[in-house]
């Protein structure tokens, strides 16, 4: 087995687990969505046949290398509506998993808004009271003064007598008849005007004592409130430092995260969910076709190409080596003459040579002179024997 063949079987196998990660998790939301409020098998539905489809992601792959080039296009184009779909089901998957992390921090933000309203009520309604305490106490003031001046205005009346003519010719006075009731009259409308201004100044302090009533109530309410924020705020800033992708977000717009709003979590979630959705689907697209493309056993013309152009820009890197190179050894025979009787005497000298180029290696390692193992005086010979 070709180490090139352990590889695909390996990306094959890998390749399998993850297709079998992604159908997981589009069922498992697909069951989220059918179990939670207001959900049902119908609303499931469309996640279901995702991770159904999902299978047909491999098999669909494999068949298409056995294909023509239209057929090829075909199948390529289907696995593209596949991955549409794929990122359709892991966006939900991934959005349900990351409200799921933050279901905390929503609690405790809730949390938080109801006591801040709380807060903002109170806060609003002891301002209300304090204006309508100020002006009634204004009204009060008019009242009673209203009430003092007409204690104070005496009721006019009109003289029981009236300058007339006498039988006699002579200017007298006489009895004047409806003087007596018009008095009536008027004293009974002073007494009704102090009753009046009493009973307004009588409501106007009923009212006021309405709104006092309790003494310091609302204040306590409102410092129990204004408590209450304060510790909402202290949770939810704590479990926005315990969410990693709260401060993954902080990081992300180069603030804290006490500073971030929900909107700017929102939209960084928006790019973790597509982003994570898109690369799988993307990714397990391409690599379900490149693990079942055959490999070949030549590079292409535009590898080649693209290997020359680098040999090219490359710099040149020099390094100074000593290499023992190893070769055939020469025995060469030379006549020497020794004393005594007339003889020859083969004395054998090993000449190494370097087989590839023919020349003889010197005591430095560096090559010397062309030798021709083929010269009549020369014999070739290994392990230093004849």
């Amino acid at each position: 087995m070709s180490s090139a063949y352990r590889v695909r079987l390996v990306l094959l196998a890998i390749l399998a687990l993850v297709e079998i990660a992604i159908i997981a998790v589009c069922l498992n939301a697909g069951w989220s969505l059918a179990t939670a409020h207001g959900g049902g098998l119908l609303v499931a539905t469309p996640i279901i046949l995702i991770a159904l489809v999902e299978c047909l992601r491999v098999p669909l792959a494999s068949w298409a290398m056995h294909l023509k080039w239209t057929g090829r296009l075909a199948a390529f184009i289907v696995l593209g509506f596949i991955a549409v779909g794929t990122f359709e089901g892991l966006s939900l998957a991934v959005e349900q998993m990351m409200n799921a992390r933050i279901s905390f921090i929503t609690k405790a933000r809730e949390e938080h808004d109801v006591a801040k309203q709380s807060l903002e009520s109170l806060t609003s309604n002891d301002a209300r009271n304090s204006e309508r305490l100020a002006k009634l106490d204004k009204e009060i003031i008019a009242a009673g003064k209203t009430l003092t001046e007409l204690k104070d205005t005496e009721v006019p009346k009109l003289p029981d007598t009236r300058p007339c003519t006498l039988k006699t010719g002579k200017p007298g006075l006489c009895r004047n008849p409806g003087a007596a009731e018009a008095n009536v009259r008027a004293m009974e409308q002073h007494a009704e005007l102090l009753t009046k201004a009493g009973q307004a100044k009588a409501e106007l302090e009923a009212q006021r004592a309405v709104l006092t009533k309790g003494g310091n109530g609302n204040s306590d309410k409102i410092a129990m409130a204004d408590h209450a924020v304060s510790k909402a705020e202290a949770d939810l800033t704590r479990e926005l430092k315990e969410s990693p992708m709260h401060r993954l977000a902080a990081n992300f717009f180069g603030i804290s995260v006490q500073k971030m709003q929900e909107a700017d979590f929102e939209r960084f979630k928006g790019y973790a969910v597509y982003g994570v959705a898109g690369a799988l689907s993307l990714a397990t697209m391409v690599i379900s076709m490149i693990a079942h493309a055959a490999p070949k056993g030549k590079d292409g013309r535009i590898a080649k190409a693209l290997r020359a152009y680098i040999a090219r820009k490359r710099r040149p890197l020099y390094r100074d080596r000593t290499i023992e190179v190893p070769g055939p050894e020469v025995t060469v025979e030379v006549e020497k003459p020794v004393p005594g009787p007339e003889r020859k005497v083969l004395e054998y000298v090993y000449v190494p040579y370097d087989h590839a180029t023919g020349r003889r290696i010197r005591d430095d390692h560096t090559l010397g002179e062309v030798i021709h193992p083929n010269q009549p005086h020369l014999k070739p010979v290994a392990g230093g024997r004849l």
